[in-house]
């Protein structure tokens, strides 16, 4: 790790990009046992977390930010636990930088869906710490699925697919790693209606329905398994077009199993 490190000494941004493809490379071979790199870690990425302007760099970081949340979910309190010297935990940390991303108005906005993303890779991995976060993530969440979005071109539908398929893939995973305790199921509630209506906006959006059947219906089975009570309202008005929606999508073979998953959760309702 030493000579990786050694790597960001060069005012190059293809050497910082090769150093975060290594250390995000060593986080998931190494597991927990890459919480000892930490301390050197972490400054490299808060680096690069700020460094929007390079925006390869920047991507770059985001991802190997991902990789060292995802082996460090056997270890969490290496993520939450306050810093020896008084600092804040590595997650209060990387939670601040990445929203200093999203809010910089001069950032690509290609950087955008991995740092949304990330939001999701954190909450599961730490599980119910990220309680702290749910307002200002679930804030944000609402506010990006909201952003204004042109469908003018190919290059703008594009983009308009990266972004939602960012925001459900942060819903599931607060889903499956804060809400999958059933006694942080409320805290996650009051949000359903925003989540729900971003379910279905992007299922009934023309131009990337059929490209996104998979996420939306992985997204409401996810919250149909972990809060029934709360989702049951809410599903009930969502027939008229989540039925047919359904039906077609469980003819779509790369969505099936998501749709399958969904149903099973759906009927569970009643």
């Amino acid at each position: 790790m030493g000579l990786t490190m050694r790597g960001f000494e060069f005012a190059n941004a293809t050497s910082h990009q090769e150093c975060f493809m290594a250390i995000g490379a060593t986080a998931t071979a190494f597991e927990a046992r890459f919480e000892k790199y930490l301390p050197a870690v972490v400054p490299a990425i808060c680096a690069g977390l700020q460094n929007t302007g390079a925006t390869d760099v920047c991507n770059t970081c985001v991802g190997a930010l991902s990789s060292i949340v995802a082996a460090l979910t056997v270890r969490p309190a290496a993520l939450t636990a306050p810093q020896p010297n008084g600092a804040p935990s590595v997650c209060d940390t990387f939670i601040t930088l990445l929203m200093h991303a999203l809010q910089d108005t001069t950032i690509e906005r290609s950087v955008k869906p991995p740092v949304i993303s990330a939001f999701g890779d954190i909450a599961l991995a730490i599980g119910q710490p990220f309680e702290k976060y749910m307002q200002v993530v679930g804030t944000m969440l609402h506010s990006a699925a909201h952003s204004p979005l042109s469908d003018e071109d190919e290059e703008e539908v594009e983009y308009k697919q990266m972004l939602w398929t960012s925001i459900i893939d942060a819903y599931c995973g607060i889903f499956n790693g804060f809400a999958v305790n059933p006694a942080n199921a409320p805290v996650v509630a009051q949000y359903l209606p925003n989540i729900l209506q971003c379910a279905q906006m992007v299922a009934t959006d023309e131009f990337v329905k059929d490209v996104m059947n998979k996420e939306v219906l992985g997204l409401l089975g996810d919250a149909c398994k972990l809060m029934p009570d709360a989702c049951k309202p809410f599903v009930a008005q969502m027939t008229p077009w989540l039925q047919p929606y359904l039906a077609e999508a469980l003819q779509d073979e790369d969505a099936q199993e998501n749709a399958q998953y969904a149903q099973v959760w759906l009927q569970k309702l009643g």
